[in-house]
C-alpha cells in the first residue's frame, strides 16, 4: 500500500500509477512477506472474520499513515489511488474467498487470478521469519521514508524531539 502511495506521489497519470502500482505489487510478492489472502482457503466462517479483521487492521493503519502525510497536498488523490492500486491483487484473492465462503460460489476469473497470483508469491519455507522481518520491514521503512521525504516532512520527528527537549528543560 505505502509503495503504491509513493508511485502515486510522483506519478499524474492514472493510467500509469494504476499500471506501475499493481505491477509493484506482484513483484514485491516475491519477497518474503505475511500474506493474509493466501491463508483463506478452506477455512472456517470464524477464521476467516479474524484474518479479515487482521487485513482491514492493516490497511486502515497505512491509510491513516498516508492521509496523515498527504492530507494537505494537492498530490492526495494520486498517492490514494497509487495505494488502493497497490492493494487490487489482494482485494481480488479476498473477493474469490469470500464468494467461496459466503455463497459456496467458485468463479473462474477470479480462481486463474489466484492461481496466476500465487504464482508469484516467494516459496514458503519454516523457520522463514527472520526473511519475513527483513523483507516486510525494509519495503515498509523505504516506501514510508520516501513519503516522508515527499511530504517535506523528513524534518518532522526532529522538530518533535526538540520541542519535547525544550519542555524538559
Amino acid at each position: 500500500m505505502l509503495v503504491g502511495a509513493a508511485i502515486g506521489s510522483k506519478t499524474k497519470n492514472y493510467w500509469a500509477i494504476f499500471i506501475l502500482a499493481v505491477v509493484s505489487h506482484f513483484c514485491l510478492d516475491a519477497l518474503p512477506h505475511w500474506e493474509y489472502a493466501s491463508r483463506l482457503a478452506g477455512v472456517s466462517n470464524y477464521t476467516f472474520l479474524m484474518t479479515t479483521l487482521k487485513s482491514l487492521a492493516d490497511i486502515i493503519i497505512g491509510a491513516a499513515i498516508i492521509y496523515w502525510l498527504f492530507k494537505s497536498s494537492n498530490r492526495f488523490r494520486f498517492v490514494f489511488f497509487g495505494a488502493l492500486c497497490a492493494l487490487l491483487p489482494d482485494g481480488l484473492i479476498f473477493l474469490h474467498f469470500l464468494l467461496q465462503t459466503a455463497l459456496g460460489w467458485n468463479s473462474t476469473f477470479l480462481y486463474h487470478f489466484y492461481l496466476f497470483h500465487n504464482h508469484f508469491h516467494f516459496l514458503e519455507r519454516p523457520n522463514f521469519l527472520f526473511w519475513k522481518i527483513i523483507g516486510e520491514g525494509s519495503v515498509f521503512f523505504s516506501a514510508l521514508l520516501f513519503l516522508f521525504w515527499q511530504t517535506g516532512k523528513t524534518n518532522y520527528f526532529s522538530r518533535r524531539a526538540a520541542k519535547f527537549k525544550s519542555r524538559l528543560s
